[in-house]
């Protein structure tokens, strides 16, 4: 029997929202033939979830050689709600027509929700889900995936963020008995914030004083994933993902050398290590001096922190690394994503009154409470109301320095792009989908340096070793063995 669905989202084709906005959108059902079901639900999820195997050796004695799998298992859940269009769980057998369904749904997300995640070991996922419950046999099932974004504005977290930092290494290498002249690296950033679409200019100064050559210096822009897991025990599994990489020349013995590397920030997700208890996100710049011979790399990392809202002041010049004056961007309300760029259409005093009404809003404590259940339309044009959800702005960062407010509609919207990890699989846990659905986050964008996200994409894709390229959907599609 040809079945055929669709997921859309109202005016957001790329499905991408911020915590606290609504969700909503249509889904589409078409049946060559009529169908005997139980029901037709709609299921509205977010988790993180995180596994990984490893080998681990038993027994004791002669046998202490025989490894055996352990599987770590870690999750948290964020958003459930299920929704039946027709019959229910425990109904009787019904026949869905052959034809056209359609069904509208509409669901408020949560104001505390992370910014979804796709990786090696786990993800922070967000799906909506079409479900077929058949009588005596396996449901099927259609699932699209939808991008969350939590607002990291890099002007409410530590002030640190602001003020240049500066990391130094000092060391003296053995050559047998003897000791070489002495090493030093000196690296500094103007800033430790930054946003997707910013250049991070990096400055080393290198003394080497041995009597050991340096063939070259290495710059990494470093993600650091950690996984948790909560079964069968408490257990910390850490990725470490090289985003971008430069290799310059190196500095001979008795000399001295200084560097400025310029490292574009791909889009990526934001910083996380309070919002998920299953998968943290971090981030660094390594400076590492490859030495001749069988010596151990001398390395600094400093860490940074990436955020999807620039910091105001200043941002470095791709150049020389000077700041230079920048105007801000609204984070008081956005409307839902629709196409790239998003221009914002509040006006300033909607966007007083929005942040008004935001200081007596109290975050939600759970995930299935009223405001999360959807609305439902039938296509017969019916439509029932299935909780009073309240029409408000969604409050994404209020701001809460009054100064501030005038400027932070000058700055161009980001663009939204796709995560530089690729696409992923995300109905691999389904035992009869409806096709297959690949899957990749977009993070917000900024362009600095008027040169478009042609010229980010660009010099992502010169980089080192550290930057793989992801194949398309296409591509991997045609590699799968479709159900």
């Amino acid at each position: 029997m040809v079945i055929n669905c669709e997921i859309k989202f109202d005016q957001n084709p790329y499905g991408i929202y911020f915590a606290g906005q609504t969700l909503s959108g249509r889904a589409e059902l078409r049946l060559a033939k009529p169908k005997k079901v139980k029901g037709v639900c709609l299921k509205i999820s977010g988790y993180s979830h995180c596994h990984w195997t490893e080998r681990q050796p038993r027994g004791t004695g002669p046998n202490k050689q025989q490894n055996r799998s352990a599987n770590y298992i870690g999750r948290e859940d964020y958003l459930w709600t299920t929704t039946y269009f027709l019959g229910s769980e425990e109904g009787n057998q019904l026949e869905l027509s052959a034809g056209h369904h359609s069904y509208s749904f509409s669901c408020e997300l949560p104001a505390h929700l992370p910014t979804s995640y796709e990786g090696t070991y786990g993800h922070i996922r967000y799906t909506v889900r079409l479900v077929l419950e058949r009588p005596w046999k396996f449901d099927q099932s259609y699932k699209v995936a939808f991008t969350v974004l939590k607002p990291f504005d890099l002007n409410y977290d530590s002030p640190i963020l602001r003020i240049p930092s500066q990391m130094e290494l000092n060391k003296n290498f053995c050559c047998g008995p003897c000791r070489t002249g002495p090493f030093s690296i000196v690296a500094s950033i103007p800033q430790s914030g930054f946003v997707s679409g910013q250049i991070i200019s990096v400055s080393a100064e290198v003394t080497n004083m041995s009597t050991i050559p340096v063939d070259e210096m290495k710059f990494v822009l470093r993600k650091i994933v950690s996984y948790h897991s909560q079964t069968p025990t408490s257990k910390t599994k850490e990725e470490i993902v090289d985003i971008q990489e430069r290799r310059v020349g190196g500095v001979s013995k008795n000399d001295h050398g200084r560097f400025l590397v310029s490292l574009p920030v791909p889009p990526v997700p934001p910083t996380n290590v309070n919002l998920c208890k299953v998968i943290h996100i971090m981030y660094e710049i390594k400076i590492e001096a490859r030495l001749s011979g069988l010596h151990q790399n001398p390395y600094i990392r400093i860490p940074i922190t990436i955020g999807t809202i620039p910091l105001n002041h200043s941002y470095p010049d791709p150049k020389c690394g000077f700041p230079h004056k920048y105007p801000t961007i609204n984070t008081v309300s956005q409307p839902p994503i629709t196409v790239q760029p998003v221009m914002n259409t509040l006006t300033q005093q909607e966007m007083i009154e929005a942040h008004d009404r935001a200081s007596n809003d109290v975050p939600p404590t759970a995930t299935n409470d009223a405001s999360t259940i959807p609305t439902i339309s039938t296509e017969g044009g019916a439509t029932e109301q299935l909780t009073n959800i309240p029409n408000r702005t969604p409050i994404i960062n209020p701001i809460t320095d009054s100064g501030l407010r005038s400027s932070y509609q000058e700055m161009p919207p980001p663009s939204y792009e796709e995560t530089v990890g690729g696409h992923r699989r995300i109905d691999d846990d389904e035992q009869h989908p409806i096709g297959h659905q690949l899957y990749a986050p977009r993070y917000p964008v900024y362009n600095f340096n008027g040169g478009g996200t042609s010229q980010m994409a660009t010099e992502s894709n010169s980089s080192g070793s550290g930057q793989r390229t992801a194949p398309s959907p296409e591509k991997i599609l045609e590699k799968m063995e479709m159900i």
